[in-house]
């Protein structure tokens, strides 16, 4: 027993406590030799298996009184409460909320990397946990990347599309090159994605090299590439009927955005 819980071996005693006795576990912890990265080591361990009991005996073990890294803790809870809201469980483990609200998190760390993780998995209510606790960081998502929207858009749907609507991001203004979040879904073969991108009014029209992505996706329909390691990324050879669907997607938006360009007044015009 003391050399399971000496300082040497107690990281190794923190990958097992989850999966404990009640009372072994008491035993265990109240006698360990714990420091603050074996504590935070623990918690990680103990949310991953959503042993919420042994978080709070960590709490009473000296983790409530830290005050470095317990971001780290957060980190785990988005992956975590992503994972159960995957489609199509949408399963609110609620982690993310239940750190925030034990207070366990470093308000000196870049908490926008937090918010983009969250958008990334397209896990709404470790997005709403966070924007709840950091509501002055909502304008820092307007640096969003497209490709991360168009994540959003594939593992989130509409519900995460419409929280980063709610926050103020403007998907046409996210930071690109020359493509939007449309293109990005569409190379991943994402028909919902690219429904779900038009329906919050992403721009169909954009144009990279003179062509707009329908435009674009019809002069590739019959090419054939001479390295055949590139069929991978032909959106046609990945799944020819998904990307048919895109394009009839697009041409229905390109028109609707055409006749709501023209209804628009001209400037200077009241």
């Amino acid at each position: 027993m003391a050399q399971l819980v000496s300082g040497d071996t107690v990281g190794h005693l923190a990958e097992v406590l989850p999966f404990a006795s009640d009372g072994m576990r008491r035993t265990l912890s109240e006698g360990a030799a714990w420091n603050d990265g074996t504590l935070i080591w623990a918690a990680n361990y103990a949310l991953q298996a959503q042993e919420l009991g042994l978080v709070e005996e960590l709490m009473d073990a000296g983790l409530a009184q830290l005050q470095a890294r317990r971001i780290n803790l957060l980190a785990t809870t988005v992956i975590e409460d992503a994972r159960a809201w995957q489609a199509p469980y949408r399963h609110d483990l609620g982690l993310t909320r239940y750190v925030l609200g034990l207070g366990l998190d470093d308000t000196g760390m870049d908490h926008i990397r937090l918010f983009r993780a969250a958008v990334r998995l397209g896990c709404v209510p470790a997005f709403d946990a966070l924007l709840e606790a950091y509501p002055h960081h909502a304008g820092l998502l307007h640096a969003l990347r497209s490709e991360t929207i168009a994540q959003a858009a594939s593992r989130g749907g509409d519900a995460m599309l419409a929280r980063l609507v709610g926050a103020g991001v403007d998907f046409n203004r996210a930071p690109r090159a020359h493509y939007n979040a449309l293109w990005y879904a569409t190379i991943e073969n994402e028909p919902d994605a690219v429904a779900a991108l038009l329906r919050h009014g992403v721009d169909p029209t954009l144009e990279h090299g003179d062509l707009t992505l329908r435009e674009w996706l019809e002069s590739i329909r019959d090419d054939e590439f001479l390295d055949e390691s590139w069929d991978a990324y032909h959106p046609f050879r990945r799944d020819a009927a998904a990307t048919e669907r895109i394009i009839e997607m697009l041409e229905a938006a390109e028109a609707k955005w055409h006749a709501r360009a023209q209804e628009l007044p001209e400037p200077g015009d009241r």
